[in-house]
């Protein structure tokens, strides 16, 4: 049904040039030759995304091709030279489902289902940058978010719906208050500032009034870092006190 070309072919009509962005700029992509179910072979020269993951698969009802070039998912039906859809341009993986008429696509933050006619669901945040599918089976997504202090947490998604349990993203987002990350974040920009305002005080010292701004400027941020993440966490608080009571 459909043939990956090492490049664009030197011979025959110009490749139709398929792009997620709309972009004319004509450049080689990942280049298929479509066969069977068209009434002429055709190649099509599919742009690429913002990774480098290729692969083509053909659904079950031999109608219906999923390309993924550099990230950038196209769903495509060779007979009528068309793109029913485009999904995403950073998918990292494409898992198939048990019963082959799907295929479970994942990139840095979430997972989604496509089969032939084309997005089936896309599940909420799951990893702050980056997701592992380990396994489907017929009811579940099972996998692996990963948190940004580099750790990775398991999640379940399910098969039917894209309901999702676990992974990274929801522990922080429903943590007490939301406090580790908002005073982490806080504090690091406050010991920048603090930082600054002690080198720009010692140059001053030293003789160099240029420092006087940045000194002003870094106890600035350092106070300023300190009263929003104050702020940032009792309002947090305060929001997920009101949740649990409803």
């Amino acid at each position: 049904m459909f043939e990956v070309l090492p490049g664009l072919p030197p011979y025959g009509d110009l490749p139709t040039l398929i792009s997620d962005t709309g972009s004319t700029v004509y450049r080689e992509g990942y280049v298929i030759r479509f066969l069977a179910g068209t009434r002429e072979a055709w190649v099509g020269n599919f742009q690429r995304g913002l990774c480098s993951f290729d692969q083509v698969v053909a659904f079950p009802d031999g109608q219906h091709v999923l390309v993924i070039a550099g990230g950038s998912a196209y769903l495509v039906h060779p007979a009528t030279k068309s793109i029913i859809a485009s999904l995403g341009g950073q998918v990292e993986s494409c898992t198939p489902t048990p019963d082959a008429r799907g295929f479970v696509l994942s990139d840095l933050t979430d997972i989604e289902l496509v089969n032939g006619s084309g997005l089936v669901w896309r599940s909420r945040r799951l990893a702050w940058d980056g997701v592992r599918v380990l396994q489907v089976t017929g009811d579940d997504v099972l996998g692996e978010a990963r948190h940004y202090d580099d750790t990775w947490h398991p999640f379940r998604v399910s098969l039917a719906n894209g309901e999702a349990t676990g992974g990274a993203y929801e522990e922080v987002a429903n943590a007490p208050s939301g406090i580790y990350l908002r005073a982490s974040l806080m504090f690091k920009a406050a010991i920048t500032g603090w930082m600054m305002a002690a080198i720009s005080t010692a140059l001053l010292f030293a003789g160099y009034p240029q420092a006087k701004p940045f000194a002003v400027l870094g106890v600035l941020l350092g106070c300023g870092a300190i009263a929003a993440g104050a702020i940032a966490s009792l309002g947090g608080g305060l929001i997920n006190d009101l949740k649990g009571r409803q």
